[in-house]
């Protein structure tokens, strides 16, 4: 059991389209990333992602290549100015969550459960990337267990 965290694909600029929808490249790079997660068994129970629509359409692509039994949904504070802290403090690892947001608030999230700290950057954030963090019975904080990314970098 885990919670899985997903930056959404490559959007583009607010300029480009007001809406921020994901480019081709970044529904390439999604579909790419959500393929390999199925591929290893990812199972994630539920999909929440923000209102935005980058993060909409990344939620539905990991959600047809992962079939989440309780489907997808939308989760306020999973928007960029979200309440990292009390999604900190709700989260469970038999959740088995797949998260879809937004820098910052991924990756102070990230912080706050890894580390306790949200400001202390633990690992750099990729549009499409997947982490799994696991956490035992008795332990206060998080571990990366693997993460997936579209390439190396």
């Amino acid at each position: 059991m885990a919670i899985y965290l997903a930056q959404h694909g490559k959007a583009f600029s607010e300029e480009d389209d007001p809406k921020r929808a994901l480019t081709t490249l970044g529904i390439k790079e999604t579909v790419y990333v959500a393929s390999s997660a199925a591929y290893y068994m990812v199972e994630a129970h539920q999909i929440q992602h923000s209102s935005k629509l980058r993060s909409k359409q990344t939620a539905e692509i990991f959600g047809l290549k992962l079939k989440p039994s309780r489907g997808l949904s939308e989760n306020p504070e999973l928007e960029p100015d979200g309440n990292y802290k009390l999604l900190a403090e709700t989260l469970k690892p038999t959740d088995n969550l797949l998260l879809v947001s937004h820098i910052p608030l991924l990756q102070r999230l990230l912080s706050q459960l890894t580390t306790g700290c949200p400001d202390f950057e633990i690992m750099k954030l990729q549009n499409s990337g997947l982490i799994c963090l696991d956490k035992g019975p008795d332990c206060k904080t998080w571990h990366i267990k693997w993460s997936l990314s579209r390439h190396i970098s």
